[in-house]
């Protein structure tokens, strides 16, 4: 008989969003910025790969996410038998 532990880990994502501002409009950075939490609608969790929890994304037409580092894994527990 063998024990099967669900092993979690974590990795850092890259999301990047288009901010589009007027030519008449001031902006610096931080507005810019600030603008850019305004309109972002977040990571979203979508059915896909066997279930409701595996596949993220987002929404926007111009926003993008990536995993452009190693999963550090970092905790495990006995799965329920």
């Amino acid at each position: 008989m063998s024990k099967r532990y669900r092993v979690m880990g974590h990795a850092e994502v890259l999301v990047t969003t288009v901010v589009e501002v007027d030519d008449d409009e001031e902006l610096d950075e931080e507005g810019i910025i600030d603008r850019a939490h305004e309109m972002f609608t977040g990571i979203g969790a979508y059915c896909g790969n066997g279930g409701t929890d595996k596949l993220i994304g987002v929404d926007g037409e111009d926003d993008t996410i990536s995993c452009p580092e190693y999963v550090e894994f970092d905790d495990c527990m006995l799965e329920d038998e």
